[in-house]
């Protein structure tokens, strides 16, 4: 609650490593129980890349995993296009691994486009913190270049957790056939109806759905 507080506003980019993880419960607030609990729960990260990343086959796998690996693939360059650190081959492989492990574990929900812009952020500040380097080499992209495979799992583990742990609280807003955000999205598109008629109509002419744009919204 307190230190909740006190990022309502922003947190120091110092801190944010840390302090995500704290706030969503990845890090335990004990000190004592830290670093045997993160541990643990990096190397469960890595034993669940090698069950079901390293070893799949697109012979062997179902339709839904097929298609959860297949939607991460597309998706990849087209995450935070305008950064350079997400068009480096090393971190779309990271990214791929993070979000397909994710999807395998969690199939009532599955991976959404949208999700992968969740965990960029994390990845930005894991790596930072991790490596050492300056903001402007993390941006570029030059950090993967003397990164360590342990480093690498390490920033993968931290950012897979965190993300679980925070669409744990937001689950309905990334499964398409629930209330969720199917249900938001069309609350705003009778908004935007009533105010401007003709975007709407424009927007169905060239047959742009509501929820190609405004899912990232929520």
């Amino acid at each position: 609650g307190a230190l909740q507080g006190l990022c309502w506003s922003g947190c120091p980019a110092e801190h944010r490593a840390v302090t995500w993880r704290l706030l969503l419960r990845y890090m335990p607030g004990n000190a004592e129980r830290r670093e045997d609990k993160m541990n643990r729960l990096r190397l469960e990260y890595v034993d669940a890349v090698v069950h079901y990343f390293d070893k799949y086959d697109p012979e062997k796998a179902s339709l839904y995993d097929k298609t959860m690996y297949n939607q991460i693939y597309v998706d990849l360059p087209r995450t935070n296009p305008s950064m350079p650190l997400f068009h480096n081959e090393q971190v779309q492989q990271s990214l791929h691994r993070i979000l397909y492990v994710w999807a395998i574990r969690h199939p009532g929900t599955g991976y959404v486009q949208g999700i992968n812009d969740l965990v960029t952020p994390f990845f930005f500040v894991f790596l930072q913190e991790v490596s050492g380097a300056t903001e402007a080499d993390v941006r570029n992209g030059e950090v993967m270049k003397s990164l360590t495979p342990s480093q690498q799992q390490k920033v993968e583990a931290d950012c897979y957790h965190c993300l679980t742990n925070m669409l744990d609280n937001a689950q309905d807003n990334y499964v398409l056939d629930s209330k969720g955000i199917q249900e938001k999205v069309f609350k705003l598109k009778r908004i935007i109806s009533r105010l401007d008629e003709k975007l709407v109509q424009h927007l169905e002419s060239n047959d742009v759905e509501f929820l190609q744009f405004a899912f990232r919204w929520f």
